[in-house]
């Protein structure tokens, strides 16, 4: 980050203010990450833990802990709280690099309409990932950090199909879904399958060496981190280890009958994300879809949200710019550093 930067998330941290201790997890993973150490202090992660050989470790990746980094210049550093800064400074990449997309986009399709441009800025501003998540916590603050990885990815990926797939792309796709995976797996992982899966990659693996080196180095930095916390590189998290379940003892038992990953649970979770209509009561007074949501689900959190009622006018101007991209052929966009590098073989 740069100084300036550092400068301004040190000052919002040293706001007074009550500090919930769990916002002070990943101090406390940078903490004990310097000296050598995969776990956190149990007193700081509490019921977020995993209790494993005797250490509380926690299951976020590491990076945003990575990113606290430079706080370490300043006294006093282990017990203010970095989280509102830090995700200030994800949702300003996010939506930079959104911007930065769209007007790529704009430059290497002219023909489309001047207002749906400006439209599609004004809502990247004031909607989308970068506003529906403005409850500054612990939680949030890993979402956006991912979310700002799988930005660049799109951004380098739309650049490629603009100009090109070459080795400055790859690159930058490689970074973001390596960062991506240090950061919350469920986003990196998917990154990874989408680079894996592309069958250009066969004929020319001259160009793709270097990204795949980079993201092959991130990857054993991941396993490291997993064999240090749960002793085995491709576990992410332990869910029998879990100190919530103290609280939720239902929660082994369907685990134990039904395994993490059930067929069961999609319907369900197809309601949940796209029409949540499982908050609304039945005639019984029972919440809709209660006695499946109870056998199959541990929980459904609140507030209740699809991206269908979130982001309406995105969907809506994103389906009118692929039918005016469509309508009308593309013309080459000016050279770019970005470019030149991306053709390079």
């Amino acid at each position: 980050m740069a100084v300036g930067t550092v400068l301004l998330c040190y000052a919002i941290a040293r706001v007074p203010r009550e500090v919930h201790p769990l916002y002070l997890t990943f101090n406390s993973m940078l903490d004990h990450l310097l000296h050598g150490r995969f776990d956190v202090d149990p007193a700081i992660v509490g019921r977020e833990g995993f209790a494993v050989g005797g250490r509380t470790v926690a299951y976020w990746g590491i990076l945003p802990a990575l990113l606290r980094l430079p706080f370490t210049l300043f006294p006093g550093w282990r017990t203010l709280d970095f989280t509102t800064g830090s995700c200030m400074v994800a949702l300003g990449g996010m939506l930079a690099t959104k911007l930065w997309t769209l007007r790529r986009i704009r430059r290497a399709r002219p023909g489309l309409p001047v207002w749906l441009g400006k439209a599609m800025a004004v809502v990247l501003v004031l909607a989308g990932a970068q506003t529906c998540f403005l409850r500054f916590s612990l939680y949030q603050e890993v979402c956006l950090w991912a979310a700002l990885w799988a930005a660049l990815f799109v951004a380098a990926a739309v650049h490629a199909r603009l100009l090109g797939l070459g080795r400055g792309a790859l690159l930058v796709m490689a970074l973001a879904a390596g960062l991506a995976m240090l950061t919350r797996v469920s986003v990196g992982i998917g990154l990874v399958e989408t680079i894996r899966n592309r069958r250009d990659l066969r004929g020319w693996i001259g160009t793709a060496a270097l990204p795949m080196l980079l993201i092959a180095l991130l990857g054993a930095v991941t396993a490291l981190v997993n064999f240090g916390r749960w002793g085995n590189p491709l576990t992410f998290a332990d869910y029998h280890h879990y100190l919530y379940n103290a609280w939720y003892p239902d929660r082994l038992v369907r685990m134990a009958e039904q395994g993490l990953f059930n067929l069961h649970r999609v319907p369900f979770g197809l309601v949940y994300y796209f029409a949540p209509v499982w908050v609304l009561h039945g005639a019984d007074g029972q919440l809709l879809l209660e006695a499946t949501r109870h056998k199959w689900i541990d929980a459904a959190e609140l507030p209740p949200s699809s991206f269908l009622l979130t982001d309406p006018l995105l969907l809506l101007l994103g389906a009118w710019a692929v039918r005016a991209l469509q309508a009308r052929p593309a013309r080459a966009a000016p050279p770019s550093r970005w470019g030149s590098l991306s053709r390079r073989r």
